[in-house]
């Protein structure tokens, strides 16, 4: 019986080793994805040839959506 709560003790503590590597893992690739990420229109133009750039209207001279 001693070997068998042995044997259950270490395999808790390899998955309690595994689930704090994993949180590390993900919270620096939060930590890596926020800091290389850029603004929002550095994002949404991403993949866009210059004729496409060139084609995008300003948010100011957009046309206000009408009331309903």
């Amino acid at each position: 019986m001693d070997a068998f709560i042995a044997q259950n003790l270490n395999f808790s503590n390899v998955l309690a080793v595994f689930g704090v590597v994993l949180a590390f893992y993900f919270y620096f690739k939060c930590l890596v994805n926020q800091h290389s990420r850029g603004n929002a229109a550095d994002i949404s133009m991403a993949g866009m040839t210059d004729n496409q750039r060139a084609e995008l209207v300003p948010i100011a001279a957009a046309p206000a959506h009408p009331a309903r």
